[in-house]
């Protein structure tokens, strides 16, 4: 019965992921990024866009595992984050090569994360008031 649950919280991870890239995108519309060659949203060679499922080790419930959608326009990435239980936007978005880090206020404290995409996985730490927690992913929505 289990297996059922976990297509489902799949399908509705994707369909919320679809519905908030309008939100990343600041309010354009589809038609502008088409329109746009200056714009580029989903970069071909960025190997950290995309949607990534992801799971952090030995973190609390509800946020052990949950969905990062990066985005990149016109080289400013930004990050979300999907729990059980919350939706959070990254801050001090930086990136080098394939590595990225943020903060992300999580029940007010300030999580520091750095994360390294190699191919269709993706790898790295977040760091807390209470400890570093390895955490790896899956991409499972591409740019392409």
């Amino acid at each position: 019965m289990k297996k059922p649950k976990t297509n489902v919280f799949g399908l509705v991870a994707f369909a919320v992921a679809l519905l908030c890239i309008p939100l990343l995108m600041g309010g354009y519309t589809t038609n502008e990024f088409e329109t746009s060659e200056e714009t580029a949203l989903w970069s071909v060679k960025d190997n950290l866009v995309g949607g990534w499922a992801y799971t952090v080790e030995g973190a609390p419930e509800g946020y052990h595992k949950g969905f990062l959608l990066i985005v990149n326009q016109d080289g400013d990435y930004k990050v979300q984050v999907q729990t059980a239980g919350a939706t959070m936007q990254g801050q001090n978005v930086s990136v080098k090569k394939n590595t990225i880090t943020f903060d992300l206020s999580v029940e007010g404290d300030m999580v520091k994360v750095a994360l390294t995409a190699d191919g269709s996985k993706i790898s790295g730490t977040s760091t807390a008031s209470d400890g570093v927690y390895q955490i790896k992913g899956v991409k499972s929505l591409s740019a392409g």
